[in-house]
């Protein structure tokens, strides 16, 4: 695929918060942090948008696709690479985010209340996020017991020299004895503002998932499900594809965690199930299908 991918995106993925219910006074409250929602979604965007802006990531390279395992297609690859690129460094190297009020001097960056430092350990690279959070708008139903508070997201995210928009909405409901928040993040591209990634947070039996809509001028090229879990020390990603004729999410499911030299992908399908061992390159990725021994980059 000759695609030039900077996963350090990924860093984001120790940055999906995990959701903790505290019980107390008969009271359940989500702990789960907007602040780290709005950093998980920027830093596993932006690598993704300036790869996207400087060449066409939607296309794979398969001439040597008929030597892949039968139930391993050019559509599964793309998913895996796509997250991957999302999600590497997460799986290796974890994050730290920290906000303050801004104290930008430039124009067009003064203008914003609050300054997010996101920055990956092991690495150099840091994005930083001036961003607002306004018209908050409050709605109350007496009768049954709920109220709902939304507010809106508005910014402009630096990584290097290169800047992003950010907008999005966060909303709180409180219902009785449960509050819970949600949030919707997007990431815009200056230089192609057709090119944008749309990221939702939810929470579904005990879990956390984020969902990605992929644009690339203005078509939506990708739309993946993930759910993040780290228990002793290892760190796993299960996610699964949107097929974008229907809507619906397709059953296949890949589960990727990071081994000694790379990361391991196992692919569940039609009750099939295919292990891929992945390298990181240069340029992409090594896929190695452990079945029967078949390599390709991509």
């Amino acid at each position: 695929m000759n695609k030039k991918i900077i996963s350090f995106l990924i860093a984001l993925a120790l940055f999906i918060p995990t959701l903790i219910l505290v019980s107390g006074c008969n009271k359940t409250v989500s702990k789960i942090k907007a602040k780290d929602v709005y950093a998980f979604s920027a830093l596993s965007s932006v690598e993704y948008l300036k790869n996207m802006d400087e060449m066409n990531i939607s296309e794979l390279n398969s001439s040597n696709a008929t030597s892949r395992p039968s139930i391993i297609e050019d559509k599964d690859v793309q998913g895996i690479k796509d997250c991957l690129t999302m999600f590497d460094s997460i799986l290796n190297n974890g994050y730290k985010q920290s906000t303050k009020e801004n104290d930008s001097q430039q124009e067009d960056l003064s203008i914003y209340k609050f300054k997010m430092t996101i920055s990956i350990p092991q690495s150099n690279e840091t994005l930083t996020m001036y961003y607002d959070e306004i018209d908050a708008v409050t709605k109350v139903d007496i009768e049954e017991g709920e109220e709902e508070t939304s507010t809106r997201l508005q910014g402009i995210l630096v990584a290097g020299d290169r800047k992003f928009d950010v907008f999005g909405e966060k909303e709180v409901e409180k219902e009785r004895n449960e509050i819970e928040i949600s949030v919707e993040f997007t990431t815009k591209s200056r230089v192609n503002p057709n090119n944008y990634i749309e990221v939702s947070q939810s929470f579904e039996n005990d879990e956390i998932e984020y969902e990605y809509k992929i644009f690339e001028n203005g078509r939506k090229v990708q739309d993946l499900e993930v759910e993040y879990e780290s228990e002793k020390n290892k760190t796993e990603l299960e996610f699964q594809l949107k097929d974008l004729t229907s809507g619906v999410f397709v059953e296949t499911k890949y589960k990727v965690n990071a081994i000694t030299q790379g990361f391991r992908v196992i692919v569940q399908k039609n009750r099939q199930t295919e292990t891929i061992t992945v390298e990181k390159l240069e340029n992409g990725y090594k896929f190695t299908y452990l079945s029967n021994g078949f390599v390709e980059n991509v």
